[in-house]
C-alpha cells in the first residue's frame, strides 16, 4: 500500500484507535477520508469551523454522494449516524482485520492537571 493510503497501516490503526478505544462525547465530528492529505483537509476545515455547523459544511466527500461507491456510502450512513448522537458499532466496519490501538495524542480540551506542582 502506498503511505498516506487510507489502506496505509498507520492510517488504518488510528481509525480503529480513534473509534473503538476512545470515549465518544455528545459534541461529535466524523471524517471519511481517502488518505493523509484528505484526512489534513478535513481535519483543518473542521479546527477553522470551530466545531460550529453542520458537518456537511465541511469540505469533505459527504458533499459528493452521487459518485460514491457502496463502501463509501456506508462509510458516510456510519458517520452521519455517529454526527447525530447516535451509537454505530465501528468494530464492523474493521470486521476481517487485525488493527492494534496505538497511541494517539490526547484531548487537548481537557484542563486536568496531573503533574506535581512546583514549589517556589
Amino acid at each position: 500500500s502506498a503511505s498516506g493510503a487510507a489502506t496505509d497501516p498507520l492510517l488504518s490503526d488510528m481509525a480503529w484507535t480513534a473509534s473503538t478505544g476512545r470515549s465518544h462525547f455528545s459534541q461529535r465530528a466524523a471524517v471519511v477520508f481517502s488518505d493523509a492529505a484528505s484526512l489534513r483537509q478535513q481535519l483543518r476545515a473542521l479546527a477553522e469551523a470551530g466545531g460550529e455547523g453542520d458537518a456537511e459544511a465541511v469540505d469533505s466527500p459527504k458533499a459528493e454522494t452521487a459518485a460514491l461507491t457502496p463502501e463509501a456510502h456506508l462509510l458516510e450512513d456510519f458517520a452521519t449516524e455517529y454526527e447525530m448522537g447516535r451509537s454505530v458499532s465501528f468494530e464492523s466496519l474493521f470486521q476481517g482485520e487485525e488493527r492494534c490501538r496505538i497511541s494517539l495524542p490526547g484531548y487537548p480540551f481537557q484542563r486536568e492537571r496531573f503533574w506535581v506542582e512546583a514549589s517556589k
